[in-house]
């Protein structure tokens, strides 16, 4: 488990889902930037996963709430535990020019790389 030192305590990093529904399509890409500079990756086209301590959720936060400025937004920025994210399931379903192919199932979050395969 990763801590980094700040102010005299240890704050320990945690898994965040940051997840938006923005219609303005300049602001949302601006949000979608803005967590890529924080180290987030994204998992699906407004929703990005990754690890951030609590200093730097706080700081994501504060800079999100300034690009969307009081425009209509809704936004979540979620932290959750290591054993949490064991237990997150992600469904993929994919197809290539016509052949359907088998849906992939895993449990956990990818970007732990503490997922597996789910077979029917």
């Amino acid at each position: 488990m990763k801590h980094i030192l700040l102010n005299g305590d240890f704050m320990r990093e945690l898994n965040v889902l940051v997840v938006y529904d923005i219609p303005d399509d300049k602001v949302r890409n601006k949000i979608g930037e803005k967590c890529k500079d924080y180290g987030l990756s994204r998992v699906q086209f407004t929703a990005f996963a990754g690890k951030l301590n609590k200093e730097r959720r706080d700081l994501l936060a504060k800079k999100l709430k300034e690009i969307i400025g009081g425009k209509i937004a809704k936004l979540i920025i979620q932290p959750f535990c290591e054993t949490c994210s064991t237990q997150a399931f992600e469904y993929i379903e994919e197809s290539k020019k016509g052949e359907l192919q088998k849906p992939k199932i895993y449990f956990g979050m990818k970007v732990n790389k503490a997922y597996r395969d789910f077979e029917d």
